[in-house]
């Protein structure tokens, strides 16, 4: 086994690689000493373990890949993909159905390289806890069609992009922040912010039984000192994901009665969605 590290060799390193026979090897099932081939370009690649445990394929001395892919690939060691078009990939988590069986089920990339056909054969994105481990480089993912990450999931870094080609949202997943609860409602409201605007999002939730096992995971119980129970945040800070197909805006004279900001000045407004299933939310 070669440990090394793999920053101080100046390397980065593909979780995916193909052997001389074609087939498609995970980076933990790599043998070292073995010869394979980067999956999009071809260059000669081997496996390693980094100090920390971690296992990779890395670049052979003297090898440069030549896909703009697999350069992504290796700098952000991506683990997933996003296959679907952003409307249907969220409606599969909004909406607990049957899943269609897919051609192949690994949505690929090819190129013919060296005489034979290679891919990036990487796993799908299927639940917002796999986004969730992989939100910091979820910009450098690769997306089916040509379709933007921010038409997947909107965040504080691309915030501003989204905004600018107006207010509609659709379908979208939001990575946001609890801010309070809305008990007259049964609503759970969360912002996203930046230096420049803020958001603000209404999950609703039809069923009173829904609405305080929820309430519940981001607020707890505490006497007050007049005796009476009240609820306060569990956390000061806890981020979410929340998936919705249709994100609803809100006029001003509605959610002017549910926030409590003192400024709309960089507000872009409230947007609701309703609870369809435990898949569509999740705590980070």
């Amino acid at each position: 086994m070669m440990d090394i590290d793999i920053k101080e060799e100046g390397k980065a390193g593909l979780l995916f690689a193909k052997d001389v026979s074609g087939n498609n090897i995970a980076a933990e099932d790599g043998i070292t000493g073995v010869l394979y081939f980067c999956p999009e370009c071809g260059c000669e690649v081997h496996h390693v373990q980094t100090q920390n445990g971690n296992h990779l394929f890395a670049r052979n001395p003297g090898e440069q890949h030549t896909s703009s892919v697999c350069i992504t690939y290796e700098k952000l060691k991506i683990k997933h993909v996003f296959y679907e078009d952003p409307v249907t990939f969220i409606r599969s988590i909004c909406y607990v159905t049957p899943r269609e069986k897919r051609d192949g089920g690994s949505g690929t990339t090819g190129n013919n390289v060296k005489g034979r056909t290679t891919t990036i054969s990487t796993p799908h994105f299927r639940s917002l806890a796999q986004i969730a481990k992989e939100i910091a480089i979820i910009d450098g993912s690769t997306t089916k069609n040509g379709h933007p990450i921010y038409e997947y999931v909107l965040t504080y870094k691309n915030a501003g992009e989204v905004f600018r080609h107006g207010s509609a949202l659709g379908a979208r997943i939001v990575f946001c922040r609890f801010k309070y609860d809305d008990r007259k409602n049964q609503a759970l409201i969360f912002e996203l912010f930046t230096r420049n605007l803020s958001v603000k999002f209404r999950l609703v939730f039809p069923r009173k039984q829904d609405f305080l096992t929820y309430r519940d995971k981001f607020m707890e119980r505490y006497e007050a000192e007049d005796g009476t129970t009240k609820y306060r945040k569990k956390n000061d800070v806890q981020d979410v994901l929340i998936a919705c197909d249709k994100w609803e805006l809100l006029p001003r004279s509605s959610c002017r009665g549910i926030c409590f900001s003192k400024s709309c000045d960089k507000c872009i407004g409230m947007y609701q969605c309703i609870f369809t299933n435990p898949k569509q939310i999740y705590l980070i």
